[in-house]
């Protein structure tokens, strides 16, 4: 079976683990991007069997082996990858139906991370953002939404791709925000990321629009998310996004966020010593 990458604690996060004695960890504001990195044992395996499933869009042998160089060499930095490899992906894999196309994402979220790979993503002839959400159903398969917001999450790594979701952040925010339709808790703490990492990239780049953009979407989520490790995660770009903005406090409070972050500061969990970090910002 294929199963996703889970998230993994990243040790250069501040305040991904826990200090024992008096000190205090400060979480908020979070000033590094979080990535799901993790790679997943079967993707090759899963994109042979969906190349015989997939009709005029199926690889032959000599583009069969191009992917399998580029899958073999994804984790190295070291190894370069030919701009071919994108040429496959958005004229034949990224076209897969979507009872296909998780893996081809799985392995495009894993190339963003790559030095090379990265540059390769936002080669100008490709508009990448258009080629993975055009013709794509409201609701897609879970796998296959859940790979799409990990590409985006990821993206934030790399200077070439980072300007990328940054300059396209209106089109990807409204287009993945639905994401919270979806049961599934994977699917919730990967929008939570994405939201994060923007939330940490406005620190430096300011974009008022982005950040009340991001800050709505995260309203809706704390509104009904019960999972700890996603609220962890909300609760932390909230804080981050008003941190040093007065203006978006007094919005975030009037969007009524407070009374909600200190319904959760109130539980004990591992969300309630962030939520009372948020809670202070906005008294």
């Amino acid at each position: 079976a294929y199963a996703a990458p889970t998230p993994q604690a990243n040790p250069h996060i501040r305040g991904a683990y826990t200090t024992t004695g008096p000190q205090t960890v400060n979480l908020i504001p979070k000033d590094n991007i979080s990535l799901f990195d993790a790679a997943s044992p079967n993707i090759a395996k899963k994109l042979m069997e969906f190349n015989a499933l997939v009709g005029d869009n199926a690889m032959n042998e000599t583009e069969s082996a191009a992917i399998s160089v580029l899958l073999s060499n994804i984790k190295d930095p070291k190894a370069l990858h030919s701009t071919n490899s994108l040429k496959i992906l958005t004229s034949k894999l990224l076209r897969w139906p979507d009872a296909q196309v998780f893996p081809v994402l799985d392995m495009l979220r894993l190339l963003v991370l790559h030095p090379q790979g990265a540059k390769i993503v936002v080669q100008p002839d490709v508009d990448i953002i258009e080629v993975l959400l055009r013709s794509r159903t409201e609701l897609p398969p879970m796998p296959v939404r859940l790979m799409t917001l990990r590409f985006f999450v990821n993206c934030f790594k790399r200077q070439e791709t980072s300007t990328l979701v940054k300059e396209h952040r209106a089109r990807i925010l409204d287009e993945m925000a639905n994401s919270l339709q979806y049961e599934q808790t994977p699917v919730r703490l990967a929008f939570a990321t994405l939201a994060l990492n923007y939330a940490v990239v406005f620190r430096a780049h300011t974009d008022e629009e982005g950040k009340l953009q991001t800050l709505s979407s995260l309203v809706e989520l704390l509104d009904s998310e019960k999972d700890e490790e996603v609220l962890v995660r909300a609760l932390t770009a909230v804080g981050t996004l008003v941190h040093s903005d007065s203006q978006l406090k007094t919005t975030a409070v009037e969007l009524g966020v407070a009374v909600k972050v200190k319904e959760l500061s109130a539980v004990a969990s591992k969300f309630s010593d962030v939520a009372r970090e948020v809670l202070a910002l906005l008294s």
